[in-house]
């Protein structure tokens, strides 16, 4: 079962995320599903990858910025990265 990946998040933006997930893929076999804004994930894999069917991505409109608290985004952002990963945990589409 697949991992989903806030690929949107951290200090270096998605393409040290994209990049790690393209490697967990290629290295371990470890399936993804990047969870961020669909055009922007996309053209990095396209960039970064010939394709593998271990990379999947999955739409999420908002973020969650550094100064805002977690508990408030959770609750006042349902289209968050974090938000739609963990649904997809809850919904038994990805295990972590």
């Amino acid at each position: 079962m697949p991992v989903a990946l806030d690929a949107m998040g951290g200090d270096f933006g998605p393409e040290v995320l994209v990049e790690g997930a393209i490697q967990a893929a290629m290295e371990y076999g470890v399936q993804t599903i990047l969870v961020g804004d669909e055009p922007i994930l996309r053209a990095l894999l396209k960039k970064r990858c010939k394709g593998t069917s271990m990379l999947e991505v999955v739409h999420a409109g908002q973020v969650v910025g550094m100064n805002e608290a977690p508990s408030d985004a959770l609750r006042k952002k349902r289209g968050s990265t974090i938000q739609v990963a963990f649904d997809l945990i809850k919904n038994g589409m990805a295990s972590a």
